[in-house]
C-alpha cells in the first residue's frame, strides 16, 4: 500500500527514509494556528489527525502519516516563533529548565476510514544560557520554522544538557514508534 508523509519537513522526510524508502510527500494545508485545543497532548494528536485526513481524503488508497511536534513548558505550548525577538524570549524561557517535546502521529486510510494515533513524549533539559549563547545560536540556525525555537540536530549541544527519551522525537518523528504503528496499521487494513 502506498505510504504518504503529510509534511514538507526535510527533517521528517529524512527520518522516515530511515524506516522506508518507499514513500511520497504531500504537504498538508492544515493551519495549526486555527486549532483551538489548549491541552498539549490533545493538541498534538488533533493536529496530526487533521493533517493525515487532509491529505488522506485526497489520496484514499494510501496510508497517510500526519505528525505534529510541539514543545511544552509549564503546561504551555511553545509554537514556532514569529520573529527573532520571540525566538530569543522562548530560548530564554527554556534556559536552565526541563521541558517536554511531544509528537502526535496519526495514520489514516481514506478508503476504509480507519485511523490509529499515538503520542510520544521526550524530556529535554537545557543548559543555563547567556544572552550571548542565545544570540550565537540564532545566528547559526534558522529557527522560525521550528517549535520551541530550536533544532536539536543543529548545534543542539550548545543548548541541551540532557535528554530522557527518544531523540528522533525531538527532531520531529519518533521512528521506533512510527515503525510499530505502520506494521500494526498495515495488519489492520489487510485483515478487512
Amino acid at each position: 500500500m502506498k505510504l504518504i508523509l503529510a509534511s514538507n519537513s526535510p527533517r521528517r522526510k529524512e527520518l522516515l527514509s530511515e524506516i522506508t524508502k518507499d514513500f511520497s510527500v504531500a504537504a498538508s494545508t492544515v493551519d495549526e494556528t486555527n486549532i483551538r485545543e489548549t491541552r498539549p497532548e490533545k493538541f498534538a494528536l488533533l493536529a496530526s489527525e487533521l493533517k493525515s485526513k487532509d491529505v488522506g481524503d485526497k489520496n484514499p488508497e494510501a496510508i497517510v502519516i500526519g505528525a505534529d511536534t510541539i514543545v511544552v513548558i509549564d503546561g504551555r505550548i511553545l509554537g514556532k516563533p514569529n520573529d527573532i525577538n520571540e525566538a530569543k524570549k522562548i530560548l530564554s524561557d527554556l534556559s536552565g529548565r526541563s521541558h517536554e517535546v511531544m509528537t502526535g502521529i496519526t495514520l489514516y486510510n481514506g478508503a476504509s476510514g480507519k485511523m490509529i494515533a499515538s503520542l510520544k513524549t521526550t524530556r529535554v533539559k537545557f543548559k543555563k544560557l547567556s544572552l550571548m549563547d542565545i544570540d550565537d545560536y540564532l545566528q547559526k540556525v534558522d529557527v522560525l520554522d521550528k517549535a520551541g525555537a530550536y533544532a536539536i540536530q543543529e548545534y543542539g549541544e550548545v543548548l541541551v544538557e540532557n535528554i530522557v527519551g527518544d531523540r528522533d522525537n525531538v527532531i520531529g518523528l519518533p521512528t521506533g514508534m512510527l515503525r510499530r504503528m505502520i506494521d500494526e496499521f498495515t495488519r489492520i487494513l489487510r485483515s478487512e
